[in-house]
């Protein structure tokens, strides 16, 4: 599986640096496409292996940066809000984990969490609340004890992200 995500990772890349060179309006798509695409592979990985690779997070990162760029955003500023709160989220991941005495949230999630960031800035906190909340719901509704969180980052991402 992790040979695909490779192959179909450098396709799009590929794909969309070259339509980058071609088109004037049309690689924002491709670059948003790529996005989405990583984004749904990181949920299945998590699902499947529960836990989020750092290579796919990286490459989230960078066509996170891209489409900052891409859009004329200042990337400094939304770049360190990611770091604020990626350490926001460790300080709160570190509390809960001295009280509790076992860690409840990854550092895979801490840092999906962390990019999505970028693309969120304040609706963050109700992408962490919205996830925590179908998290318990799903779970509860079947019976589970534990399971991946990355999934239900990534489904509630789109819910804000799109507006549905």
């Amino acid at each position: 599986m992790i040979d695909s995500a490779y192959i179909i990772i450098s396709a799009l890349l590929i794909a969309t640096l070259s339509a980058l060179l071609k088109t004037p309006g049309l690689p924002g798509v491709f670059f948003v496409l790529s996005f989405l695409l990583v984004l749904l592979a990181l949920a299945l990985y998590d699902e499947c292996y529960l836990q989020l690779p750092n290579h796919l997070l990286v490459c989230l990162l960078l066509l996170s940066c891209i489409i900052v760029m891409y859009e004329d955003k200042p990337l400094l500023e939304a770049l360190l809000f990611a770091a604020l709160s990626f350490v926001t989220l460790l300080s709160v991941s570190f509390i809960a984990q001295l009280i509790s005495r076992e860690a409840k949230i990854g550092m895979g999630d801490i840092k999906l969490l962390s990019i999505l960031a970028i693309s969120l800035k304040e609706d963050l906190l109700i992408l962490l609340i919205l996830s925590c909340i179908l998290f318990v719901c799903v779970n509860l509704l079947l019976h589970r004890s534990s399971s991946a969180f990355g999934p239900y980052i990534v489904i509630c991402w789109f819910i804000i992200y799109l507006g549905i």
